[in-house]
């Protein structure tokens, strides 16, 4: 109840979870009751069964006059929700604990992001140019997938895969009988009963019951001849093989395996969605053959988008980086039009709207010139680089890899990650250039170890790194293995440390020097020489547009009335006249 969001959207009752923050105290005793008596008897009041649907536009869609161009979101009563997290909170721990859904399905599973889902693509994709192999992928998308879960046919799945049958009573109760409202600019329709449901588009439940709706499309293991991941509706398939034409078996099989089980679910796949590409460096491995999928003709594409990612047959990602710079500058510049924002409310539009997409956008947040350097203005505006916002994700992926669960599918790639170092000169010498000396079995062992990796295509490097005073860490760490071998040494466990805790470590270690570019900001310099700081915030604080717009011009040297009143001989050569004490 106290992690809830405070002023989310309620349904029908008109109670967000703010009341019941505050009026918890006094009637908590009650609601727990309520709440124990729904999963003993398996049942729910009617009115956590009725949703206020908000039909939503999708972006980006040429005709909203059909249906499937809006989401029907659905609003339901806060106290039905925090029960329903809890349940899908006890069948998310079931799940990671017992193993119940396969290990590559993502999406509404703690520590299995989108990013990772990608990543475990592309390290298939890589391995498989190693082995001069071609990857031939389908990829899939439910049409309506909340909407269509047929309600036996989940809990068949459910029972099946060792959901307790108490459970199993109130996920039912949970189906059934539901009503639903449809608003639409402030009018409310009458209430209509939905005897065909689905889950409600939501509800915190619907993502984790509709993976055990899917789990057996995905259930394949990824291996060297192919796999499958899914994001929640989101199902991705492939095979490798010598040549696209040589994987044309593979790919037609999983085609059929997905319509069978949309056949069996009565789920239905969006034809317009299904794309087949082949990933290959080699032009001449791949295959223009088209593929036949319910009457309709699938032709391989260059380039298709899986999670939200345009990837092309060579893994460039030019497209991707294209459409994500289109929609960088759309994003600016519905931001620029916002002429009457604060600095501190422009700053965090921009930091939640336009940093996803776009690095270069700080003269979107001033008012400063377009002529004033990206880097100065980026410190007026105290906005984080673009170095810098990419370093910190990079650094949260990173540890984000290194602390998955076992069950994670890319922690076999992560477990393979091992750093080996030689400590002694003479070690490094005798593997580079091996003769008949003492040690020879070791070094014949190294040899077959390092021959086995270079067999999978690995690269070795040996380095010396001397334990001197350019590496203080390796003396001490010489001093402590020495006092241990003394008789009173007594063993220490190793002291185990948060992720937060390394998370933050990293990124202290990593931030990037904030001066400024030597050659540039000549001006600011002399007028602010703590440039880039967080002070700069506090001297806008307060101001109105056109003062905070004025304050920015002259703190950059580029005021507008002073290239007014400069004489017109000048303002040919501005670059001479911002330099002059006028």
């Amino acid at each position: 109840m106290m992690v809830a969001k405070s002023w989310k959207a309620p349904g029908e009752d008109g109670l967000p979870a703010i009341v019941w923050k505050m009026t918890w105290p006094t009637v908590k005793h009650r609601v727990l009751d309520l709440f124990q008596s729904s999963l003993e008897e398996g049942t729910l009041p009617i009115q956590w069964r009725h949703a206020k649907i908000i039909p939503l536009k999708k972006p980006n869609k040429e005709n909203y006059t059909i249906a499937k161009a809006w989401r029907p979101i659905s609003l339901l009563a806060t106290l039905g929700k925090i029960l329903e997290s809890v349940v899908a909170e006890r069948i998310s721990h079931a799940v990671e604990t017992y193993g119940l859904l396969p290990t590559s399905h993502f999406g509404a599973r703690k520590q299995r992001s989108a990013e990772q889902a990608l990543v475990l693509l592309q390290e298939q994709i890589y391995a498989a140019w190693r082995g001069r192999r071609v990857v031939s992928l389908i990829s899939f998308d439910v049409k309506g997938a909340y909407n269509g879960v047929c309600k036996e046919r989940l809990l068949q799945r459910m029972k099946a895969r060792g959901i307790p049958e108490d459970l199993l009573r109130w996920v039912e109760a949970f189906c059934s009988e539901r009503t639903a409202t449809i608003q639409i600019n402030g009018q409310l329709s009458e209430i209509h009963s939905l005897p065909q449901a689905g889950l409600p588009q939501g509800s915190p439940l619907s993502p984790i019951l509709f993976l055990f709706f899917n789990a057996d499309l995905v259930q394949r293991q990824i291996d060297s001849q192919g796999g499958a991941i899914a994001f929640v509706d989101d199902f991705t398939g492939w095979v490798t093989g010598p040549s696209a034409q040589s994987n044309r078996e593979g790919t037609e099989a999983i085609i059929n395996e997905a319509l069978d089980w949309e056949k069996r679910s009565g789920a239905t796949f969006e034809a317009d969605k299904t794309a087949i590409i082949h990933f290959t460096p080699k032009a001449y491995k791949s295959d223009r053959g088209p593929f036949t999928i319910k009457g309709q003709t699938v032709e391989p594409k260059d380039h298709v988008k899986i999670l939200g990612v345009l990837m092309d047959t060579s893994l460039k990602y030019k497209e991707h980086i294209a459409r994500a710079a289109s929609k960088g500058l759309e994003a600016v510049m519905e931001l620029r039009r916002l002429r009457c924002l604060s600095p501190s409310t422009a700053r965090q539009l921009f930091t939640s709207t336009v940093a996803p997409v776009v690095d270069y956008t700080s003269n979107a947040i001033l008012g400063t010139f377009l002529t004033v350097a990206t880097s100065v203005a980026e410190a007026e505006a105290h906005i984080a680089t673009a170095q810098h916002r990419f370093w910190r994700r990079a650094v949260k992926m990173w540890t984000d890899l290194h602390t998955l669960p076992d069950t994670n599918p890319l922690r076999r790639n992560t477990a393979r990650i091992r750093k080996f170092r030689r400590f002694h000169k003479a070690a490094a010498l005798t593997i580079q250039n091996p003769r008949q000396q003492s040690g020879q079995e070791f070094v014949c062992q190294t040899y077959k170890l390092m021959d086995r990796l270079q067999k999978k295509g690995n690269h070795i490097k040996v380095l010396w790194v001397p334990a001197g005073e350019d590496n203080k860490l390796l003396g001490l760490a010489k001093e402590q293995a020495r006092a241990a071998t003394h008789e009173d040494a007594i063993p220490q466990a190793r002291v185990s440390r948060m992720k937060s805790t390394t998370l933050n470590l990293a990124r202290s270690q990593a931030v990037t020097t904030k001066a400024l570019p030597e050659d540039v900001g000549r001006h600011v310099k002399r007028v602010d020489a703590a440039l880039p700081g967080k002070h700069t915030r506090q001297l806008y604080v307060g101001l109105s547009r056109k003062e905070a717009t004025v304050l920015a011009q002259l703190r950059t040297g580029m005021a507008k009335f002073i290239w007014v009143s400069l004489p017109d001989q000048c303002r040919a050569d501005r670059p001479v006249c911002m330099r002059t004490s006028k």
